[in-house]
């Protein structure tokens, strides 16, 4: 969970505004895109004029496969949302690397050391996938609505209970068995199989790389 786009230098962009935000014109088509997979973040409902301010406060940024998004030891308080691609969340205990989660489309993440206390990240988070979009809103943006706006605190509050539930949720599937933990994974999560280096899926499996070849092999053969 940057200053937003504007009209600057000598390029000349057509811009619409939403309670003094202004948004590319060029990008409307991809906030519209966007704002039903963000929804989904939320059990309480949001207007369709107050989730398109909290959007046009946001930079969109493209990371390739592999880049960092968020380095672990950084202080970033900003709140990020998944428009395209996939990210991971991923830590280093002792030599070994863990994958906890991924993010896929609308979803919104952010360092809460880092937003809640100006400490550093404990995740680092990286692009999966080549093309990964990523809209970042700055803290200051996000407090100025939540200040305006009960409706947007009470939106933001469920969205944060949500991701708590979610993480929960992904350790009751995510379990098991290390052969069970990836027909968990092949039922409920099938983009992750398709997008992600083998590699990160092991680390999300908490096998290691051969294993996963041998639990593919073994799953196929039993389609």
């Amino acid at each position: 969970m940057a200053s937003g786009g504007g009209c600057y230098g000598n390029i000349l962009y057509i811009c619409i505004l939403y309670h003094n935000e202004i948004i590319d014109k060029t990008l409307k088509p991809m906030y519209e895109d966007l704002k039903p997979f963000v929804r989904e973040e939320s059990i309480y409902p949001i207007s369709d004029e107050l989730l398109e301010q909290f959007l046009a406060g946001g930079t969109l940024r493209v990371f390739n496969d592999g880049e960092v998004i968020l380095a672990a030891g950084d202080v970033n308080d900003s709140i990020f949302i998944q428009v395209r691609g996939i990210s991971r969340h991923c830590y280093f205990n002792g030599e070994k690397e863990v994958t906890p989660f991924f993010s896929t489309k609308g979803t919104i993440f952010l360092s809460y050391h880092s937003f809640y206390f100006h400490l550093p990240a404990y995740y680092q988070i990286e692009a999966c996938c080549d093309d990964t979009g990523i809209l970042v809103i700055p803290k200051s943006h996000y407090e100025k609505i939540l200040n305006q706006s009960h409706e947007f605190a009470k939106w933001a509050l469920y969205a944060a209970l949500g991701q708590l539930f979610a993480f929960e949720k992904k350790n009751e599937i995510i379990n098991g068995t290390a052969e069970s933990r990836y027909e968990a994974l092949i039922n409920n999560r099938p983009e992750i199989l398709q997008r992600v280096s083998l590699k990160n899926i092991a680390s999300y499996l908490n096998v290691t790389q051969q294993y996963l070849s041998v639990l593919r092999k073994r799953v196929g053969s039993k389609k």
